[in-house]
């Protein structure tokens, strides 16, 4: 997420911006990174 924020930091779009941005895509990244964790066999039972 870190990596995130400083990618867009030198992009103006003011703080609110920049905040909604980096939530909805780290939100989307968070699902796709279950989804794939969950692909694994045996995973699902420790989730």
């Amino acid at each position: 997420m870190l990596v995130l924020q400083h990618a867009v930091d030198g992009i103006w779009m003011g703080a609110f911006g920049k905040f909604m941005f980096i939530g909805v895509v780290i939100t989307i990244a968070s699902f796709g990174l279950t989804w794939l964790l969950r692909t694994i066999p045996g995973v699902k039972k420790v989730l």
